[in-house]
C-alpha cells in the first residue's frame, strides 16, 4: 500500500518487512516532558516494537523499551544530539576570557 512505501522510505530496509496493522500514538505534555505513547498491532513485520527492540540493544541505552532523551529518527537511525569537543572548547575559552576580564577590573 502506498502507507507501507513511505514508511518504506523513513525507514529504510524496514519498510519491506514493516507488514500491516494498526499503530495508535497518544502525546501529552507536562513538567517539561513531552510522552508518546505508541500502541502496536504489528501482522507479519518488523514495526516500531522491532525498532524501540535494536535501540534498547544500542550499546549505553536503557532497556526500557522506551527512547528517553533528544533524538530524532532519520532513515531508520537515531541522531541524539551530542555537542562537538570544538564547542565546548568555545564555550571554555568564553567562560576563561571572561574571568579573565573580570580579575583584571578587580585588580
Amino acid at each position: 500500500s502506498a502507507l507501507n512505501l513511505l514508511l518504506g522510505n523513513m525507514f529504510g530496509p524496514l519498510g519491506a518487512t514493516i507488514g500491516t496493522g494498526s499503530v495508535s500514538v497518544v502525546h501529552s505534555m507536562g513538567g517539561g516532558n513531552w510522552t508518546i505513547d505508541v500502541t502496536e498491532t504489528d501482522v507479519g513485520g518488523t514495526g516500531f516494537s522491532g525498532i524501540f527492540a535494536a535501540l534498547d540493544a544500542a550499546p549505553g541505552s536503557l532497556t526500557d523499551g522506551k527512547i528517553d532523551g533528544t533524538f530524532s529518527i532519520v532513515n531508520g537511525g537515531v541522531r541524539v544530539t551530542v555537542p562537538e569537543p570544538a564547542s565546548m572548547a568555545l564555550v571554555g575559552l568564553g567562560l576563561a576570557g571572561m574571568a579573565a576580564l573580570r580579575r583584571r577590573k578587580a585588580a
